[in-house]
């Protein structure tokens, strides 16, 4: 490999090719970046006969996870704060992935009696469930308490799902003992 100035560029003759080191470095950057986000999840599966509770998911990542799993055709439950949000984002999911077992349930994960009734509810709807993902969670709030006491932070995103998890260890061991049958 030989190496040449070019103006502000470096060049670098590979077998042959003459190739900027900016196109180079650029490149590197771009695949590291791709690399270190993980690969793309391309299988196509089919979720139908499954049930799985996303929290925080009105917006972002939560609300991305429940898009791709209504397009694979699972049931899916909305627990969230904001009910307002959520219906909106449960709508516009239903309207593109033409899932109709798409469901909003309000999960205040900074209240733990929320979190109860949520489970309780959800427990008089649904005999197994086969996913938990605890995807809500607050940061860089203002210090603020739970309506427990809890620091806010701590409150939501460690203790909330704690609970929540906690209390639906029973549907998630049937789904096993199901399958295991």
């Amino acid at each position: 490999m030989e190496r040449e100035e070019e103006g502000s560029c470096l060049l670098f003759k590979l077998e042959q090719k003459t190739v900027p080191q900016c196109f180079t470095v650029s490149w590197c950057i771009g695949s590291t970046r791709d690399l270190m986000q993980g690969g793309k999840f391309t299988k196509e599966t089919d979720e139908t006969d499954k049930v799985i509770i996303v929290t925080g998911s009105n917006s972002g990542i939560g609300k991305e996870t429940v898009r791709e799993l209504a397009k694979r055709g699972a049931t899916v439950y909305m627990a969230c704060r904001d009910m307002k949000k959520c219906e909106e984002a449960r709508e516009e999911i239903v309207l593109e992935t033409k899932n109709k077992y798409v469901y909003c349930r309000e999960c205040d994960l900074a209240s733990l009696d929320s979190i109860r009734h949520f489970v309780a509810a959800f427990k008089r709807e649904q005999e197994t469930l086969n996913v938990l993902i605890n995807n809500a969670g607050v940061m860089r709030c203002p210090r603020s308490l739970t309506k427990d006491g809890f620091e806010m932070q701590l409150g939501v995103n460690h203790m909330g799902h704690f609970l929540l998890t906690t209390l639906l260890l029973d549907l998630l061991k049937n789904f096993l003992e199901i399958n295991a049958q």
